[in-house]
């Protein structure tokens, strides 16, 4: 089998940084030019998108978990992730961003609890 030379010979922390900074690759691609892509920690990101319809949240999600349902790296070293996601809808432009966060969270747990390469989605 032929081992990435991406990730062969690399330390186990490295390697997590590249992965780090390839699923922020990846949903900066389901992301608009408009839209914030950021991490908040660790393994969490949050993506922020500005005017969407609020049916439109299951469809961003499922295009979320299935940019990082991808294998990642390839052959001997390929491997996959599985993905939480935590969807919060608003139409408040006023909306508490604190409390938007929360339930964001509150919902990836949810997602959690119910299997992986998940998502849930909460409106507010």
């Amino acid at each position: 089998m032929k081992k990435s030379p991406r990730f062969e010979g690399k330390l186990s922390h490295e390697v997590g940084d590249e992965v780090l900074v390839e699923v922020a690759r990846r949903l900066e691609q389901v992301a608009r030019r408009e839209d914030t892509v950021a991490r908040l920690g660790g393994d969490e990101f949050v993506v922020l998108y500005d005017h969407v319809m609020p049916d439109d949240g299951d469809r961003i999600a499922d295009r979320i978990v299935h940019a990082l349902a991808r294998p990642f790296g390839e052959g001997a070293v390929a491997f996959r992730l599985s993905a939480s996601v935590g969807v919060v809808v608003t139409s408040d432009p006023h909306a508490d961003s604190s409390a938007l966060l929360r339930s964001a969270d509150f919902a990836m747990y949810q997602a959690k609890q119910h299997g992986r390469n998940r998502f849930e989605v909460f409106g507010v």
